[in-house]
């Protein structure tokens, strides 16, 4: 093959310009998982020839070479511009045809040239079907742009000596550094070698040529500069370097040494680029493509990319395929789908598309393991145009999650649904320690920090989750007790201002008598919590969220309105569904109106929605009024007669509610905050029965029991503890305590509790 020439620049190409040139290219198909690629120069001015050139055949080559008129950069190269070719298995044309027997799918050519002329193409082929994201197209400009400028400043270099005149011009105005050494010295410094070493012309010349070289290079570099003087052929003539600006910066210049005859006498004249940005672009596409590759090819989690118009998943990872027991990449959702699960990602695709919003479900799909529940969350990639292009889908098969959940709701054994919870939250936080272990090895980079970080935040909010998840395991009819609402929601005020921010105002509006409701005290304040969280979020700017209580039947309703942007009725069809939420990751996982419902469902009520897109929204709890309300003159018939109880416990609302179950039962009770406390009024009564809660600050119940025994035998001591396993509480037995009551408990539990004692 003949050697290049390039327009009116007659020279060979030499060894460096390959070597530096193609270096970058074989970067560059790593990175982007290219089979091959070709850089051919001189499409037009002269004949074109191929000058650099990887994974491509003799046979593709001898062809390429017959059919120069039909190059498959012709089109970038007339118009400059970078074309891509998706897939070529349809054409007909002879260069489609030899490709194909190449098996080449598709390609991208890049133009490459200068100051409006283009000189030649760079071609990249693939094995598979591509389509070039924006972002993409942007990498592929500096690439171009990194190949032109090599080739600009090797013709820069190589020409330099043409005429004085053109010497003097590109001397004054080159973006490149130019010098001459003689006796060992810098005697003529150009203003762009000035700019590159931070020294002044009269600090530089008359400085040995190796004083700014960095320690690294030095003895190399001064060697080989003695050598030129003494006349030597030194090779390579073009060679990288590090130097040592005036303000102690490093800096990484392409040098070019060519010996020359200054005042008549020899001199060498050096050309220096500084390459340092163009390090790191190659540094950081090399450290790109590792971590990318790492978390792509590593992922726990499915991941793809989906064409929001053709449904065409273009890219999926090993973990997707894994999980699907299929390879989608490359096919369109039609090809893979039966219609109905086709129409519904149809559906959701234009709701994202419309409303430009992410959206998390739990969808069935047929996979190759059959029918799997599917957790997906989904992000628009939206283009230049507003328009969204692509859609990221993050998901997992969660069917044996799920199976697990619907057994545990069947059972009504508390320690099998707390072992299931401990089970799948632990699957889970294994899962998500790794993810946010790489995620913040990523911000530590300072590589692509918002993309980490936006990794980084969707763990944290998956890890709120799992808390969801505990919630809804707990929402159900343990731990009940009666409640009086108004007075519930009332002590509940302060929070919720808290939670709603300044710019909304909250409302509450109680009902003109009590409303006795037999719940779960803590699952129903995390129920009007949720709704509350979900009125702030749906107001933009300025609002307001109204809390009613009322009565309606059999019934008692509390009802959060606001006056947000409201819901479509899509999304009011769907409110309910496990995991959905037209929210992005960081915002929640879609299990807060789930909650909601489970929860008043097993209270024997419901839940209603009413709201109308941007004009608010309205959710009513129902719950059972309860016949037989707590009688408060229990605690004014209470006398010396009734049975004495010392009650412990640190929370004051957990202690009053505690004293009330106690007076129902009629008991006399003295309560205190502290084991401390209740150690010094032991000592002056002996009171038959002692109850404490087992975790406080200070003395614990359990240490306490066993203080109390000590001092006072014969008292009672139940200690009131959230789950324990029989080991522990067979500790506790040893210590002196009597019986262990798991919260939360009603009436019948502590009464059972009670009589066990007597």
């Amino acid at each position: 093959m003949k050697e290049f020439p390039l327009s009116s620049f007659i020279f060979p190409l030499d060894r460096s310009f390959k070597e530096t040139t193609g270096e970058l290219l074989d970067r560059v198909a790593q990175v982007f998982n290219a089979r091959a690629y070709s850089l051919i120069l001189a499409l037009k001015e002269t004949e074109p020839v191929i000058a650099l050139h990887r994974g491509l055949s003799d046979q593709y080559l001898n062809f390429l070479k017959e059919h120069m008129q039909e190059l498959p950069g012709k089109l970038s190269y007339e118009d400059g511009r970078i074309r891509v070719f998706r897939d070529i298995r349809k054409g007909n044309h002879p260069v489609f045809q030899a490709m194909r027997k190449e098996g080449i799918r598709s390609y991208v050519t890049l133009p490459i040239g200068w100051e409006g002329k283009i000189f030649g193409v760079v071609t990249l082929y693939f094995e598979k079907k591509r389509k070039f994201r924006e972002k993409t197209i942007k990498n592929l400009e500096i690439i171009a742009s990194a190949v032109s400028f090599f080739l600009r400043n090797y013709v820069l270099s190589s020409n330099l000596l043409e005429s004085q005149e053109t010497l003097k011009t590109i001397f004054r105005k080159s973006p490149a550094g130019i010098f001459i050494i003689q006796d060992h010295k810098y005697r003529v410094v150009n203003p762009a070698f000035v700019e590159i070493t931070g020294y002044e012309e009269k600090e530089v010349t008359g400085m040995y040529f190796w004083e700014l070289v960095h320690p690294d290079f030095r003895q190399e570099v001064k060697e080989r500069g003695l050598r030129r003087e003494r006349g030597e052929k030194v090779l390579p003539d073009l060679y990288e370097l590090k130097v040592i600006k005036k303000n102690g910066e490093e800096r990484w210049i392409l040098l070019r040494a060519t010996p020359i005859k200054y005042q008549g006498r020899v001199a060498n004249l050096g050309i220096a680029f500084d390459i340092t940005e163009e390090k790191k672009l190659l540094e950081q596409l090399h450290y790109l493509q590792e971590n990318l590759r790492t978390i792509y090819e590593n992922s726990v989690m499915g991941i793809y990319l989906l064409d929001a118009d053709s449904l065409v998943y273009e890219m999926v990872n090993p973990m997707g395929k894994e999980i699907l027991r299929m390879d989608i990449e490359g096919k369109s959702a039609r090809e893979i789908f039966p219609p109905n699960e086709v129409f519904r990602i149809q559906e959701i695709v234009n709701y994202i598309k419309k409303t430009k919003k992410s959206l998390t479900t739990v969808e069935k799909y047929h996979t190759g393991m059959g029918e799997r529940q599917i957790f997906v969350s989904r992000a628009p990639v939206i283009g230049k145009d507003g328009k969204v292009k692509k859609i990221v889908g993050i998901f997992r098969d969660i069917t044996e999650e799920s199976r697990a959940i619907k057994d545990w709701e069947r059972s009504a054994d508390l320690s099998m649904m707390e072992k299931l919870i401990e089970v799948v939250s632990r699957e889970l936080n294994n899962i998500l320690s790794i993810i946010l272990a790489t995620a913040e090895i990523g911000l530590e980079s300072g590589i692509d920090e918002a993309n980490w970080k936006r990794v980084r935040d969707k763990t944290k909010e998956a890890q709120e989750f799992i808390l969801q998840l505990m919630e809804i395991g707990k929402g159900g009819s343990t731990g009940r007790t009666t409640v009086e609402l108004n007075q519930f929601l009332k002590s509940m005020m302060y929070l919720l201002r808290k939670i709603a921010s300044s710019n909304i105002i909250l409302k509450f509006k109680p009902y003109r008598e009590p409303l006795y409701v037999v719940i779960n005290p803590s699952g129903l304040k995390s129920a009007v919590t949720h709704l509350v969280v979900n009125a702030k979020e749906a107001i933009e700017k300025n609002g307001s969220i109204e809390i009613i209580l009322g009565k309606e039947g059999e019934f008692a309703f509390i009802e959060v309105k606001d006056t947000g942007k409201g819901m479509t009725e899509m999304e009011r069809e769907r409110a309910f569904d496990p995991f959905f939420s037209t929210k992005s990751l960081e915002a929640g996982a879609g299990l807060g109106l789930t909650f909601v419902k489970k929860f008043s469902e097993k209270c024997g009520g419901k839940v209603q929605i009413s709201t109308r897109e941007g004009l608010g929204t309205s959710v009513k709890i129902y719950l059972p009024i309860s016949t037989i309300p707590m009688k408060k003159g229990n605690v004014e018939e209470t006398s010396d007669s009734l049975p004495e109880v010392l009650l412990v416990e640190d929370d004051p609302d957990v202690r009053k509610v505690e004293k009330e179950l106690l007076t129902v039962l009629g008991y006399r009770v003295t309560e205190v905050p502290s084991g401390e406390q209740a150690l010094e009024i032991i000592k002056e009564k002996h009171p038959p029965l002692l109850i404490t809660d087992l975790s406080m600050p200070g003395m614990g119940g359990a240490e306490l029991g066993r203080e109390v025994k000590k001092i006072s035998p014969n008292t009672k001591v139940l200690l009131i503890s959230g789950f324990v396993s029989e080991e522990e509480i067979e500790k506790f037995r040893q210590m002196g305590i009597d019986a262990v009551l798991h919260k939360p408990f009603g009436l019948e539990e502590l009464r059972k509790a009670l009589d066990s004692l007597a």
